[in-house]
């Protein structure tokens, strides 16, 4: 199948057909950068700013590894779903 008409000559799509990817974890957060020390062939699994110490040392004076681990087992991310006890109807109108 060619793609782009006139504007894109040579331009071709093959699909492939491949087996569905498993499901992945979507509450991972990842950090990378330059940190004083620690292992840098593979991923550490860090539960707190504590591990992080233990693993890299503090925060470094080059690039926001540290301070972006830091900032990230400082705060929580507090959430709540929001469910109507009862239907109504708006009485706003939107773009009006």
């Amino acid at each position: 199948m060619r793609i782009g008409g006139a504007g894109a000559p040579g331009v071709f799509v093959r699909g492939l057909e491949t087996a569905p990817l498993p499901p992945l974890a979507g509450a991972v957060t990842g950090f990378v950068g330059l940190p004083r020390r620690g292992p840098g062939d593979a991923p550490q699994a860090l539960r707190s700013w504590g591990d992080y110490l233990t693993v890299f040392g503090t925060a470094s004076p080059w690039g926001y590894l540290g301070d972006s681990a830091f900032a990230f087992f400082a705060n929580r991310a507090w959430t709540s779903a929001s469910r109507p006890t009862t239907r109504r109807r708006s009485s706003t109108r939107l773009g009006r």
